[in-house]
């Protein structure tokens, strides 16, 4: 009985390169879908994160009576861990975050973080400084908040040190320069909570802002878009005209 012997002929060299061509057009297709999809699950958790710290800060107003806890954050708490009115405190450990009075009402290192935050120890987080931080314009009673859906809670702040220390404080209208810095932690764009608890994604239009990386304390935009929107935010006035409130 004869054996039927079939030929099996492979691929050339030239259809294996058109398949590895269309492999990597596929994969340039869908990488920029896929790195954008990744970023907006990051962007919702850390939204979620700061409505979780607003609320956090809203169940410590009722519980001190409308008494603000500090947006100041210095580095070392009393020995004692008594008198301690800060809402975190300031350093690169972890007991940052647990001194702090909002601690008892938020329990979880990971939400004190943004998700794609590499650069700051324990938080990325600031609270403003016009709620009983360091400004001459501070107030001490949630009372005194005239404005809560436009005054902004809690930013994502970049501090050199690599761990924030203080309250983000806003140099108000008309000024040019930048007391302290937004981090550029979501593609040119960053999360802020407000006082009345919602939280929003904001894109930073100034080029000026990232033009040779991250913008520096002190910087000058003369007219930035962006420093005006958070002296419109900043719970005080004066306000800058024409902008969003």
């Amino acid at each position: 009985m004869r054996s039927v012997q079939t030929s099996r002929r492979g691929f050339t060299l030239v259809e294996l390169l058109v398949v590895i061509g269309i492999i990597a057009l596929l994969i340039s297709i869908l990488l920029p879908a896929l790195n954008k999809a990744r970023e907006d699950a990051k962007r919702v958790r850390c939204l979620n994160q700061q409505r979780q710290l607003a609320m956090a800060w809203m169940m410590y107003n009722t519980a001190s009576k409308n008494k603000l806890c500090s947006s100041n954050t210095p580095q070392y708490p009393p020995s004692d861990g008594k008198g301690v009115w800060y809402w975190a405190m300031g350093g690169n450990s972890l007991g940052a975050l647990s001194y702090g009075v909002l601690w008892p009402y938020l329990k979880d290192y990971d939400v004190y973080k943004c998700p794609n935050d590499r650069i700051m120890y324990t938080h990325t987080y600031s609270m403003n400084g016009y709620l009983a931080g360091e400004p001459g314009y501070r107030i001490f009673n949630a009372g005194q908040i005239k404005r809560a859906f436009a005054t902004f809670l809690f930013i994502e702040e970049y501090d050199p040190r690599g761990w924030e220390m203080n309250s983000f404080m806003v140099n108000l209208y008309p000024g040019n320069t930048w007391t302290d810095v937004p981090l550029n932690m979501h593609n040119n764009a960053g999360t802020l909570s407000f006082c009345d608890g919602h939280a929003i994604v904001w894109a930073w239009g100034d080029p000026r802002m990232w033009a040779n990386g991250q913008i520096q304390q002190g910087a000058s935009t003369p007219n930035s878009p962006d420093l005006r929107q958070l002296q419109a935010w900043a719970g005080t006035p004066p306000y800058p005209p024409g902008v969003v409130q």
